[in-house]
């Protein structure tokens, strides 16, 4: 499969697609759900269209797990091909015992929790979606002032229409309270069990899965850039607690091979708690970096998690 067979329509700008596509936006329609907290089948008001933005011209749209499963993640440049496969075991083992602390701690339900582990850049087998048109064109015109031309972009629709029932869909509009960042992208993570490639052709077709490319200029990317607060990390709780659990899952584990602690550092968003004594008393109040208002150097954080996650782990 091709990119440009997955093709529906192309566009001379941004500004053309979102003629083409926006009155999607408002659709919503009825379905039969199931509660995420109680498992109680309901019926509830979604929207039919779910958006997706991809800065560039990929001829296949899968999950991050699935890129690590088929040894296709840039990371692999980095490792020698017999240690492809342990890699990935070790991956997909540290992902699974981290999604099941998160389960405990946060109290949520396995799909749910898997598809906020994905939104912090957690390999897992869900991809990210959104109900928000210019939230996904944002995405797709993402580092757009690298770009020296006028580049491809590309937004991805899937009707729910169609998908509701041949797949597990995500919504975090219930968490609020601790995930910040995936609240206001009105983020979605998306899961099918038949299908990993979403620009495959029985994708498209049962899932209802459609694909639309447009040219982009720098300016007119800049116009469509994401807000700062759409994509800040330091006011968001569930990115303090997915840090804090893989330090405690790197510990209970007595670290990682060093490749495996880099991957994951340099992957996982970076945002962690901070401990602040509470006045006139022994005890310890766990704030966010915001909250907090200290000073935080993310490049030199991720070097020091990778060396603390590495560090008992150079000799498995």
């Amino acid at each position: 499969m091709t990119y440009n067979d997955a093709i529906n329509s192309t566009s001379g700008s941004i500004a053309d697609a979102l003629e083409k596509l926006q009155s999607l936006e408002s659709v919503t329609i009825n379905i039969v759900g199931k509660d995420p907290e109680s498992g109680e089948r309901q019926r509830v008001e979604i929207p039919r269209y779910l958006f997706r933005g991809e800065g560039g011209t990929w001829g296949s749209t899968v999950s991050a797990m699935e890129r690590v499963r088929r040894f296709s993640d840039p990371f692999f440049s980095k490792l020698e091909k017999e240690e492809y496969q342990e890699f990935f075991r070790k991956v997909e083992e540290i992902t699974s015992k981290v999604d099941e602390e998160i389960q405990n701690w946060l109290n949520l339900p396995p799909m749910q929790s898997k598809g906020l582990l994905q939104h912090y850049e957690m390999p897992t087998d869900f991809i990210d979606f959104t109900s928000n048109l210019k939230t996904a064109v944002g995405f797709s015109v993402f580092g757009h002032k690298a770009w020296v031309k006028p580049q491809k972009v590309t937004i991805g629709v899937l009707d729910m229409q169609q998908a509701h029932n041949k797949s597990i869909v995500a919504d975090f509009a219930s968490l609020i309270d601790i995930a910040r960042r995936p609240v206001r992208q009105e983020a979605y993570g998306f899961f099918s069990r038949s299908h990993v490639d979403l620009k495959a052709r029985a994708a498209r077709k049962e899932l209802g899965i459609s694909w639309h490319s447009a040219i982009a200029t720098q300016k007119e990317a800049a116009d469509y850039e994401l807000k700062a607060d759409l994509l800040d990390l330091r006011s968001d709780e569930a990115c303090g607690y997915v840090d804090l659990v893989l330090r405690h899952v790197a510990d209970k584990q007595g670290g990682w091979p060093k490749e495996v602690a880099r991957f994951l550092s340099e992957r996982v968003a970076a945002a962690p708690f901070v401990a602040k004594r509470v006045p006139n008393s022994d005890e310890l109040e766990v704030k966010t970096i915001d909250e907090v208002g200290l000073p935080f150097d993310e490049k030199q954080y991720r070097l020091d998690r990778e060396e603390e996650w590495s560090k008992q782990g150079d000799d498995q």
